[in-house]
């Protein structure tokens, strides 16, 4: 069975994939079990339709088979599969794709096409982490503990890696990205207010400075300081709050916990260390 295993949805080798859509044929079945534990349904069913498409503008002839439908009932599934010489199993929560394979069948039927090069085995993200022998440790990025199949939590993978695979580190993955933006926003806004701060706030409100004949910018009731502690104060909030909705996007308890904290922290500090050092003296 050929591997072709990417980080972030199709990956950047897509020149094997239409090489073997030549040599063997342009149809696949997408399994997209890992995303069953998501409870917004546009939100899973806008993704399953983008990783089809990926697959179609490709040249691929697909076809979505849920694993669910086949429950309890592995030759129906065996039966299903056999139409098929090439898979793509697309990213989500490896330990819901994980048990869905395990009630269906899928893993045994994997088994049996293993050592056949005329099989494709393709995925991306939970697609490739299932493939692991042991699977501790994708509890830092997936949630072990959401079972949307009423069984216990599965730590054994399918054993074709004696390695797991933490396969968006150090890539350009976009969710990435995106979970940064609270940070970087503070980072964009702090040379923009800087600037007006100099050129427009200090001019209208005056500043916090010492009282001197060379200058009646002095205001002791409310000046560019003032302004500026409210000001940050409030970016600190905003981006926090920000923070809060993305971390809808971490799956693991803990791990959005943290996230949402070091943000707020990462926030409150810099935004004490840039009033402190640029407060009008």
């Amino acid at each position: 069975m050929k591997l072709y295993l990417s980080s972030y949805k199709i990956g950047d080798r897509i020149d094997e994939l239409k090489k073997w859509i030549n040599e063997h044929g342009n149809r696949i079945c997408l399994i997209p079990n890992s995303r069953d534990i998501y409870p917004d349904s546009q939100r899973k069913s806008n993704g399953i339709q983008a990783d089809e498409k990926e697959l179609t503008d490709l040249g691929f002839d697909v076809t979505i088979i849920s694993l669910k439908d086949y429950f309890n009932d592995k030759e129906k599934l065996l039966n299903r599969l056999k139409e098929f010489n090439a898979f793509y199993v697309i990213g989500g929560n490896t330990f819901a794709l994980r048990q869905a394979m395990y009630l269906s069948g899928f893993d045994e039927y994997l088994k049996t096409i293993e050592n056949n090069p005329n099989y494709l085995y393709a995925g991306y993200s939970a697609g490739i982490c299932v493939l692991a022998k042991d699977m501790h440790g994708l509890e830092m990025c997936d949630d072990p503990n959401i079972n949307p199949y009423g069984i216990d939590t599965m730590w054994n993978g399918l054993g074709y890696f004696d390695y797991i695979f933490l396969p968006h580190y150090k890539s350009n993955h976009k969710e990435k990205a995106i979970l940064s933006l609270p940070y970087l926003l503070i980072l964009f806004f702090t040379p923009i207010y800087n600037i007006l701060d100099q050129k427009i706030f200090v001019e209208i409100f005056g500043c916090g400075c010492v009282p001197s004949a060379q200058t009646n910018m002095f205001n002791i009731d409310f000046n560019a300081n003032d302004l500026r502690l409210i000001v940050y104060n409030i970016f600190a909030f905003a981006f926090t709050v920000f923070g809060l909705f993305l971390s809808k996007k971490i799956e693991n308890k803990k791990v959005k916990v943290i996230y949402v904290l070091t943000i707020f922290v990462f926030n409150i500090l810099l935004a004490f260390k840039i009033c402190q050092l640029y407060m009008w003296a």
